[in-house]
């Protein structure tokens, strides 16, 4: 199985550097000879990307910023930021203790403000970050203190100072939980950072955003990360102004890494003192959890292996159903699923940006 997914990643990657990763990038064919050109005056420059996410619940957030922290040392992703949409001092502790067992610490964490309440919890993985939670384990190592991460900025603010400074037109947003920070960053207006309101920031700065999000009605369940936070995600819908790629709760139900190839293929890969393994190995995860939250991160670096549907008029009812209305010139919504046999291989993928 190692041999086909070098193969399909070499690949995938290799056409992602060439332009610019997915349905937001350049799209522009580069011929042989600009390539050899392009390999011999410069290494290609790492896509910076936005991690917006509900750590501290399902696990699949965990497994696609092991990935994103893989990918970092691959040069393929600048990870800019991790915003943390999920309340409570544990959740941001447990990004810290991410970037601290990776070695990229530069990796700033916000923590979002006037968020969800008591959103419901499916795994307790954040108790991983918590040095007494296990007496036959290594503590695992975190970089802030407690006061430091309580003076952590708001998940918006955050937003307006990294985009501020960003070339137009290049930053990926993964968004895979509640929808507050990029409500609140939509609804902001000029400060320090910039002069432009949150939507012209956005606007101006972002490629596009891909979403973990919405469903069709024929899931597993019901969607999680918009429904448990309605009233930031319709803030969000409304005002949204950049390209965004969903990813149903149908496309991630096929999904589902057995807690032994977890365990397995992290043991193979010497990965055994990471937050993901204490994660599966000390937690149930055995509670359908499945990598909906990964498939975003696929989508954009493989979209060969999806069906691109839209631009559309996505709406989302109250219970974050997808109706899809007809297209129009401002039309900025697709949803993506993957293509018929493509599963094999999805799979083969996630399994091996978690682990190498």
């Amino acid at each position: 199985m190692k041999k086909t997914i070098n193969i399909l990643l070499s690949a995938g990657l290799a056409a992602s550097v060439l332009t610019g990763c997915g349905n937001g990038g350049n799209t522009k064919t580069a011929t042989s000879a600009d390539s050899t050109k392009t390999a011999q005056t410069e290494a290609p420059k790492p896509q910076g990307v936005i991690l917006d996410t509900d750590l501290g619940s399902s696990t699949d957030d965990v497994v696609l910023l092991t990935c994103l922290y893989h990918l970092m040392d691959q040069n393929v992703v600048d990870l800019k930021a991790i915003m943390v949409n999920r309340e409570g001092a544990v959740n941001a502790r447990f990004a810290d203790m991410m970037n601290t067992y990776y070695k990229h610490t530069e990796v700033p964490v916000a923590m979002v403000q006037h968020g969800k309440k008591d959103p419901r919890v499916f795994i307790d993985y954040w108790k991983v970050s918590d040095p007494k939670t296990y007496t036959d384990e290594p503590t695992l190592a975190t970089t802030m203190t407690d006061e430091q991460i309580a003076q952590l900025p708001d998940g918006y603010k955050l937003y307006r100072k990294i985009l501020a400074s960003a070339d137009d037109n290049s930053m990926i947003i993964f968004s895979i939980g509640f929808a507050s920070n990029l409500a609140h960053l939509l609804e902001s207006q000029a400060d320090e950072y910039s002069q432009l309101s949150g939507v012209d920031l956005v606007k101006q700065k972002v490629k596009a955003i891909y979403l973990q999000a919405g469903h069709f009605g024929k899931g597993m369940e019901p969607d999680y990360n918009f429904s448990q936070d309605a009233e930031h995600a319709k803030v969000f819908m409304k005002l949204c102004p950049a390209p965004m790629y969903f990813s149903p709760q149908e496309a991630g139900d096929m999904f589902d890494y057995k807690i032994p190839d977890m365990l397995s293929d992290l043991e193979q890969a010497g990965d055994t003192l990471s937050p993901l393994y204490h994660c599966y190995k000390h937690h149930n995860c055995d509670t359908g959890q499945r990598m909906w939250d990964v498939i975003t991160m696929i989508q954009w670096l493989h979209p060969d292996l999806f069906d691109l549907n839209g631009p559309t008029e996505l709406t989302m009812d109250d219970e974050m159903y997808f109706h899809e209305g007809e297209k129009t010139a401002t039309s900025n919504r697709y949803w993506m699923f993957p293509k018929e046999g493509a599963n094999d291989k999805i799979m083969e993928l996630i399994r091996r940006y978690a682990s190498n």
